[in-house]
């Protein structure tokens, strides 16, 4: 096996959006951007680290969940550190502990749905410009 195999049995779904952690029995929440989401968790980059096997309770909020957020529990499963413009971003992986898994499921929908959608939209531009056959 490759060092950078990938465990994941689920396919990871890039997004944008916004997340929220708390450790246990702490404040203020951190904050993050989403990065992906797969249906057993997510990644999100950090300004900080964070520390492995950690737990955090989190909420995750993208514009296709409208004003609803994700919320459950999840373990840290890795943290890595690279540079963004020369600032040190912290990637962390996620793995959901405590979920509803259909709200998880609506998500990863409306990911496909987008992805299809704009794969359509590009499909339909490039035949616009075809010109009469």
């Amino acid at each position: 096996m490759s060092a950078g195999w990938d465990k994941r049995s689920y396919i990871r779904y890039i997004t944008e959006g916004k997340v929220k952690i708390i450790f246990e029995n702490e404040t203020p929440a951190i904050d993050g951007e989403l990065i992906d989401v797969s249906f057993t968790g997510f990644s999100a980059s950090f300004t900080q680290t964070l520390p492995p096997e950690a737990i955090v309770q989190f909420s995750l909020f993208t514009n296709l969940m409208g004003s609803e957020s994700v919320v459950g529990k999840a373990r840290i499963r890795n943290v890595q550190e690279f540079k963004k413009y020369g600032t040190p971003v912290f990637r962390a992986g996620f793995e959901f502990i405590q979920i509803d898994k259909d709200v998880v499921l609506d998500l990863v929908n409306k990911i496909q749905i987008k992805i299809c959608d704009e794969a359509k939209r590009r499909w339909q531009s490039r035949s616009s410009n075809l010109g009469p056959l």
